[in-house]
């Protein structure tokens, strides 16, 4: 039987999910390529841990040293790491119980948790997901998060009635900030967790329906996977078809949707078929044109900072940085008055840019030619 692991829950479990992911992966047997991003998540998640489990005092202490995967700390780690224990922090010194980082029996697996918090008086729970990588995750309606709430339900004993959910997200752009909350009341949490429980029963059936999406660019099987294929060259069709050069004001919006949509089906498509490709060549077969390169971080010093800084001294260079000013958010979120902040504060026009806007009647009637 095939696994549903919770991470995966966005692939499988949304709505407008893939119920099919699940027999693919399996299929395809496919081992775990290294991911350098997935390793400074995992760094980080070890770091907040540390500072939680009060091992060290911050995350700064931490700054230049290898983590337990060898991964160095660096100053957008500490500041990311920082953000997340902000949040973390103003739960664990109000809550009755908390966990961190907690492997939780769940339908046979273990899914793992990266905080919780629960309020016995007024029953809340509270989960909280940590994500270090650049792909925004949206909080709302996460079926990841109402796994981990479902699998603490049942193995925590937590007689839960209200729950919040928040996805902490510093390195990540996104119009709610790096730290969003949902908080369904108990109907919608309902509704939306019998939509994850159908979601798995129908990842059973025998022919699965295989749906493609955003889901899609996290999907290790994209590369054998029939339908993105089948999108993939309609979309290339699309883009090779003859079209009228000079559009029509009132077709532009349309057209650059459709080449959006396409572009972002092909993408998907090639780093399939990248991932196919380097699996291929690392199990020691050839690829016609194909070859692995060896990649390098940047250069790294071997020695501490005051060593380095001592080194530069015997030949009369001055290696140390001056003083760095945090930016005008890093000092709002440190406790800056933002009142004031705004008095401190400017921006200046940049680049204009294309932004999607709602269609008023004027251009209702532009695009149905009424006059």
């Amino acid at each position: 039987m095939f696994s549903l692991p919770a991470s995966k829950a966005h692939i499988w479990g949304s709505r407008d999910g893939c119920r099919a992911w699940p027999s693919m992966v399996a299929a395809c047997n496919l081992e775990e390529q290294p991911n350098e991003e997935r390793e400074k998540g995992i760094a980080a998640h070890e770091l907040a841990e540390l500072v939680i489990k009060g091992r060290i005092d911050k995350p700064a202490d931490k700054l230049n040293s290898a983590m337990g995967n060898g991964v160095i700390v660096d100053d957008e780690m500490v500041y990311s790491v920082r953000v997340y224990l902000e949040v973390v922090f103003g739960h664990i010194q109000k809550a009755d119980k908390y966990g961190v980082e907690e492997e939780i029996p769940y339908e046979g697996k273990h899914v793992r948790v990266d905080f919780w918090a629960f309020y016995e008086e007024s029953g809340i729970l509270f989960v909280a997901d940590f994500k270090y990588g650049h792909r925004v995750v949206e909080h709302v309606n996460n079926p990841t998060m109402l796994v981990y709430s479902d699998a603490l339900w049942k193995h925590k004993d937590l007689r839960s009635r209200d729950y919040q959910f928040a996805i902490i997200q510093p390195r990540a752009f996104h119009k709610g900030g790096p730290a969003r909350l949902w908080t369904p009341t108990r109907e919608e949490y309902l509704e939306e967790m019998e939509a994850v429980k159908i979601a798995r029963i129908e990842c059973s059936d025998p022919n699965p329906v295989c749906r493609t999406g955003e889901h899609c660019t996290t999907c290790e099987a994209r590369f054998n996977c029939q339908a993105l294929g089948s999108a993939a060259a309609s979309a290339v069709e699309y883009a090779y078809s003859n079209t009228v050069q000079n559009l029509p004001a009132a077709c532009l919006r349309l057209e650059l949707d459709l080449l959006r949509r396409a572009y972002g089906i092909m993408k998907q498509r090639i780093t399939g078929l990248e991932t196919q490709a380097e699996a291929l060549l690392r199990s020691g077969q050839q690829v016609p044109g194909l070859r692995l390169k060896q990649k390098y971080s940047r250069e790294e010093y071997t020695m501490t900072n005051e060593e380095i800084a001592a080194m530069g001294d015997t030949f009369g260079i001055d290696l140390r940085k001056p003083l760095a000013i945090s930016t005008p958010n890093q000092a709002i979120k440190a406790g800056f008055p933002k009142e004031v902040m705004a008095e401190l504060t400017t921006r200046h026009p940049t680049t204009m840019e294309l932004s999607n806007a709602d269609i008023d009647q004027n251009e209702i009637n532009l695009i149905f030619g009424v006059k």
